[in-house]
C-alpha cells in the first residue's frame, strides 16, 4: 500500500466512525431493544384511551341513526307499496288475468329472470361491481 491509498483509507474509516458514532454496539443490546420495545406495547395513555373511546361512541351512534333510517325509509317504502296494491289491486287482477292468458311459460319464466337480473345488477352496481366483468365482456 502506497501512502495515498493509506490516506484514503483513513479518510474512509474516519468517514464512517463519523455515520456510525450513534451506533449502539454494546453489550447487552438486545436485551435494551426488547425492553424499549415491550414500553412501546403497553396499553395507550388515559389521554389517548379516551379519545378513542369518544370516537368509538360517535361512529355507534352514527351507524344506529343511518341504522333508524334506513329502517324507517324501507318502511314508508313497504307501506307505501301496499297502499298502492291495495288501491290499484282490481286493475291489477284484470291486467294480469289477461296477460296470463296470452302469456306462455317460457314468457313468463323469461322475463322472471330478467326481473331478477335488473335487480342483481343494480345491487352489483350499488357496491361498485361491474356486471360486466363477471362475465366476461
Amino acid at each position: 500500500m502506497n501512502a495515498e491509498d493509506t490516506a484514503a483509507m483513513q479518510a474512509l474509516d474516519n468517514r464512517l466512525r463519523k455515520a456510525f458514532s450513534g451506533l449502539d454496539a454494546t453489550p447487552g443490546f438486545e436485551q435494551r431493544l426488547q425492553a424499549r420495545i415491550a414500553t412501546l406495547a403497553t396499553q395507550p395513555s388515559e389521554e389517548t384511551r379516551a379519545r378513542l373511546e369518544r370516537e368509538h361512541d360517535l361512529a355507534r351512534a352514527a351507524a344506529d341513526r343511518a341504522a333508524r333510517l334506513d329502517g324507517l325509509v324501507i318502511a314508508i317504502g313497504g307501506v307505501g307499496s301496499l297502499v298502492a296494491v291495495w288501491r290499484f289491486a282490481p286493475s291489477l287482477v284484470q291486467l294480469y288475468s289477461a296477460s296470463l292468458e296470452r302469456a306462455s311459460p317460457a314468457m313468463i319464466g323469461v322475463a322472471t329472470l330478467a326481473a331478477a337480473g335488473a335487480a342483481l345488477w343494480a345491487v352489483l352496481r350499488q357496491f361498485d361491481v361491474d356486471p360486466r366483468r363477471l362475465v366476461g365482456a
